[in-house]
C-alpha cells in the first residue's frame, strides 16, 4: 500500500541546505502523523548535494526517504517529475517543497488539515528571497491564474504546496 502523501524536493545545488531541510521536514511529518514518504529529486547538482543526500539516506534509515538524480532540466520539470510519480503510485496527495530552507515546516499541519476542504492548497511567502526575475515570473503566474480560472491565488509560484492527486 502506498503512502498517503508523497513530499517532493526538487534540489539543485543545495549542498548548504538539504541536510537541514530533511531534518525539519521529518521531525514535522513524524509529529503530524501523516503516512508519507519523502522523494528528493536531484536536478544534476554540480556540487557536494549528492553526497550530503547519500549520507542523510544512510544516517536515517528508518525513515520515508528517496533519492533520485536525473540530468539539469530546471525545477519546474523536476517538479512535474515527482507530480507525475506520485500519480504513477496513486498516492493520493502531493506536497512539494523547495530544498533552500525557505518553507517553514511550522506550517504544515494546517496546510494537511485544510485537505479535507480542498484539492489544491497553496502557502504564501510572506518574505522572498528570491530575486527580481522570480518575483515577476509570479506576478505573471498570478495573473495567468486570475484571468484563466477567477481564482485569486496570492502567490500561484509558491513552492508550498499540497495537491490532490
Amino acid at each position: 500500500m502506498p503512502a498517503e502523501l508523497l513530499v517532493v524536493i526538487p534540489a539543485f545545488n543545495e549542498q548548504q541546505s538539504v541536510a537541514s531541510v530533511l531534518d525539519e521536514w521529518t521531525a514535522e511529518l513524524e509529529r503530524s502523523g501523516a503516512d508519507y514518504s519523502i522523494l528528493v529529486i536531484d536536478d544534476g547538482s554540480t556540487d557536494a548535494t549528492p553526497e550530503v543526500l547519500h549520507n542523510w539516506k544512510r544516517d536515517h534509515p528508518a525513515l520515508h526517504l528517496e533519492v533520485m538524480r536525473h540530468a539539469n532540466r530546471g525545477h519546474g520539470q523536476t517538479c512535474l517529475e515527482g507530480y507525475r510519480i506520485a500519480c504513477d503510485r496513486q498516492i493520493p496527495w502531493v506536497f512539494q517543497i523547495d530544498s533552500d530552507g525557505q518553507c517553514d515546516p511550522a506550517f504544515f499541519s494546517a496546510v494537511w488539515a485544510a485537505r479535507h476542504s480542498h484539492d489544491v492548497v497553496y502557502g504564501h511567502r510572506a518574505k522572498r528571497k528570491d530575486g527580481l526575475k522570480r518575483v515577476l515570473a509570479s506576478i505573471l503566474v498570478k495573473a495567468v491564474v486570475r484571468a484563466s480560472s477567477g481564482a485569486a491565488c496570492i502567490d500561484a509560484n509558491v513552492p508550498y504546496r499540497l495537491m490532490r492527486t
